[in-house]
């Protein structure tokens, strides 16, 4: 072991120690010289005494990946084990897979990039697929794959301003009018069932609350005071791959208490005697205490919301809504009321104001102008006292 002479070649070997399965490693190399031979060992070794050397591999990015996936399954939601496998089989793996993983360098990750952008991918996807690739190479360099992740030496994708989709007031009394009635289809639609205003109650409460449609469908009557016109947003309904799950909410901020309006509370009121008919008329009812159960109980998906909704939106003529508009009409309403910001993201289970200022800013022009208004006022005041 050492540096020794091998004809014209000096030849170097460095012991690695074993690796996970017990087999010894050792590094060898070929130098012109002695004097690089007695340079290489130095790098080698003192690479290994840091803990920053890295065996190299045969693996491709597209091998890694796959392991990759399958340490994540074992920490995450199903809803995000699939937006990772989505991301990985249909973008990270056909443009990056057959490169060796420790050839990966940065200019791959920046074309890979620049690729996306030019296949006219939205700003958001490009940055989704990003940080997905970096938080896989970030595992890679803490199982010794990697010194350190290439992803880190890219200019990180600048993420557009997205556009905030708030419903006039038109909107909101067209809207509202049309699901009412939006359960006594007489073609039903999967899901759809004979409890009056299911979806109206879901789009009212979305507008008076700002609750997430996860929220709203796993919201029970044990969390509902309608005495003190309060509810409690303690976990949520989600749906992937699994089929349809409870679980915790998006963020420990978006567990709350929050203020329902008087009109909302009594839409309530009315919703749980409708319920409390139903579930003593059908001997086959499931009670498992939801508030916008189907008419057998059982939690309703959250995919048929989405559908009902944008069948109405779409009769109704009114474009680019989906159902998470109803909490940025929320939000958006209160700010320009000259709600507290703080208020606001209480409301909303952000983790901060700032999160609630950072995607409502399009609202701060015309806060900054009714503060001049008041301003002015004030200023009048002083400026010209009654005589």
């Amino acid at each position: 072991m050492g540096i020794r002479k091998r004809g014209k070649k000096w030849l170097v070997t460095v012991e690695l120690g074993e690796d996970e399965k017990g087999i010894r490693r050792r590094k060898c190399l070929t130098c012109e010289t002695e004097k690089e031979a007695i340079r290489q060992e130095a790098i080698v070794r003192g690479e290994v005494a840091k803990g920053s050397y890295v065996m190299p591999s045969k693996e491709t990015v597209s091998q890694f990946l796959d392991e990759w996936l399958s340490h994540v399954s074992r920490e995450k939601r199903q809803r995000t084990k699939d937006a990772y496998k989505i991301t990985v089989e249909k973008h990270l793996r056909p443009a990056l897979g057959r490169i060796r993983l420790a050839d990966l360098r940065a200019i791959h990750i920046e074309r890979f990039v620049t690729a996306q952008h030019d296949r006219g991918l939205a700003a958001a996807t490009v940055a989704k697929h990003y940080w997905t690739l970096h938080k896989a190479l970030d595992r890679a360099v803490m199982w010794g794959k990697l010194v350190s992740n290439p992803a880190d030496r890219v200019e990180r994708p600048v993420l557009g301003k997205s556009r905030v989709r708030v419903l006039s007031v038109d909107e909101q009394a067209r809207l509202l009018a049309a699901v009412r009635t939006a359960g006594r289809r007489k073609k039903k639609q999967p899901e759809d069932d004979s409890t009056t205003g299911w979806l109206y109650g879901l789009v009212l409460l979305a507008l008076a609350t700002g609750m997430r449609r996860g929220e709203l469908l796993g919201l029970r009557w044990a969390d509902v005071d309608l005495d003190a016109g309060v509810v409690g947003v303690r976990d949520t309904i989600e749906e992937s791959t699994a089929g349809v799950e409870r679980g915790k909410t998006k963020t420990d901020a978006a567990v709350r208490q929050i203020r329902v309006p008087d009109s909302a509370v009594a839409f309530l009121h009315e919703h749980k005697e409708r319920q409390d008919d139903l579930r003593k008329a059908i001997s086959t009812y499931v009670d498992n205490g939801l508030v916008f159960a189907r008419s057998d109980g059982a939690e309703r998906r959250p995919s048929s919301v989405t559908a009902a909704f944008a069948r109405v939106c779409r009769d109704l003529k009114i474009p680019d809504v989906h159902f998470h508009c109803l909490r940025h009409t929320h939000a958006t309403e209160l700010l320009r009321a000259g709600v507290p910001v703080k208020v606001v993201s209480e409301r909303l289970g952000h983790a901060s104001p700032s999160t609630t200022l950072a995607i409502y800013a399009h609202v701060l022009p015309d806060m900054q102008a009714d503060a001049a208004r008041h301003a002015d006022a004030a200023l009048m005041r002083v400026l010209q006292p009654p005589s």
